[in-house]
């Protein structure tokens, strides 16, 4: 088996530059990235607050690290996973351990 270079992501705030820069310095530096891990939440305030009362601004911001930055940085690899015929994309979010379902508690 070939070896490749993995990219694992993952943080709750404010890292989407340094990803990006951490991404394309990977690129350039290695060629590839296989296997690419998404694994990001965000854990800012709101989380377990009632739907209702959660500002639509704290929903974007849930939506951006779990939805967003994954798909982002999976249509960046993706083009030299196509190239080479294969490749392994793995998608985590999970708020588990702190009790978190992924989006603002509805109560």
């Amino acid at each position: 088996m070939e070896r490749g270079v993995a990219f694992v992501t993952g943080a709750s705030r404010g890292i989407g530059r340094a990803t990006s820069l951490a991404l394309a310095a990977t690129l350039r530096g290695f060629g590839r990235i296989d296997p690419l891990v998404n694994n990001a939440i965000d854990q800012g305030p709101g989380r377990m607050d009632r739907f209702l009362d959660v500002p639509v601004d704290v929903v974007e911001t849930i939506l951006i690290a779990s939805v967003v930055a994954p798909a982002y940085l999976t249509q960046k690899v993706l083009p030299g996973m196509i190239d080479r015929r294969g490749g392994t994309i793995v998608n985590l979010t999970s708020g588990s351990l702190a009790g978190w379902n992924g989006l603002p508690a509805i109560r």
